[in-house]
């Protein structure tokens, strides 16, 4: 089994890297779509943003962007889907990171592709 590894931005210079549960890597492992990585990601998010709580308190309680993306980038990467991470716009109009893999746009966040932006 591939383990996964969360990597969280802390501050402009720190990277702390954590595993990921072995539940949810089982699922990630036995995923065989883009779309099935994403929901997995997007549906355990909470329990992998407090992955994080025990090195910052203050950690937000989802993922970022950057993260849900990386990780899923990475799930897809070991199962040779070729992908790549877009930092882009969100819905919003904030900054926003999302994953290209066989012709679709996938979010694990949920925040959109900056479709509703004018």
């Amino acid at each position: 089994m591939t383990k996964f590894f969360c990597n969280f931005y802390i501050g402009l210079t720190s990277v702390k890297s954590i595993q990921v549960p072995s539940h949810i890597q089982q699922k990630l492992n036995d995923a065989k779509t883009p779309k099935e990585v994403e929901d997995i990601i997007g549906s355990h998010e909470p329990e992998l943003a407090g992955l994080l709580v025990s090195f910052s308190p203050a950690a937000p309680e989802f993922l970022v962007c950057d993260t849900a993306a990386e990780l899923m980038a990475d799930v897809l990467q070991a199962k040779e889907i070729k992908c790549r991470v877009v930092c882009g716009v969100s819905d919003y109009g904030d900054s926003h990171s999302y994953v290209v893999a066989d012709g679709g746009r996938y979010d694990p966040t949920g925040q959109g592709f900056g479709d509703k932006c004018s």
